[in-house]
């Protein structure tokens, strides 16, 4: 499996696409300066989520206009596959409570 560097962020959209599980179609991929926009069509349904992230995140994963995106679900959230990379990790509840960030420098 590949983990592709960088991120991405839900923009816009529901989750509720994801709790279903199964499988999202790529329905547009935009570059918009250095960053990447990706949106995802549930297949079968008329609902949308949008990703955004940086563009060399995505760069070697040759992501295309309908393409298959697949979605596993897991206690912590929900993890998007393209072939054997993943590309996002969506938090539920659970998963937001496990993630902590600081600031650790000079003030």
């Amino acid at each position: 499996m590949t983990i592709v560097e960088g991120s991405l962020t839900v923009v816009r959209g529901t989750s509720e696409i994801l709790v279903a599980g199964g499988q999202l179609v790529v329905e547009s991929v935009k570059v918009v300066g250095e960053s990447v926009v990706i949106v995802l069509k549930g297949v079968g349904e008329a609902s949308r989520i949008v990703l955004t992230g940086a563009g060399e995140a995505l760069g070697a994963s040759a992501i295309g206009v309908g393409q298959s995106i697949t979605v596993v679900s897991t206690a912590a959230g929900h993890v998007l596959y393209h072939g054997s990379e993943v590309l996002a990790f969506v938090p539920n509840e659970i998963g937001h409570s496990l993630v902590h960030s600081s600031y650790h420098g000079e003030s």
